[in-house]
């Protein structure tokens, strides 16, 4: 019988998850990484978990940003 594969959800759970470093970390410890790849409102690819987020008391979907207000939004959370 052939063994289950163990994905890294994310990456490696926690504050940095869904970045390089929690990818890497996750490969130490899994056969793999699964991860969800959005647009934004400009077409950029961006990787984050769900399609919206909030910030800032508000609600934002990733489909109506640019990349750029995007890394404002996260700039200053």
């Amino acid at each position: 019988m052939e063994q289950p594969s163990i994905l890294g959800h994310r990456g490696f759970r926690g504050r940095l998850e869904n970045t390089l470093p929690a990818f890497r970390r996750a490969l130490k410890y899994a056969d793999g990484i699964e991860f969800d790849i959005r647009l934004t409102g400009d077409g950029k690819l961006v990787i984050h978990h769900d399609g919206s987020f909030y910030a800032d008391g508000s609600r934002y979907r990733l489909r109506t940003l640019s990349l750029r207000e995007l890394w404002k939004l996260h700039r200053s959370g």
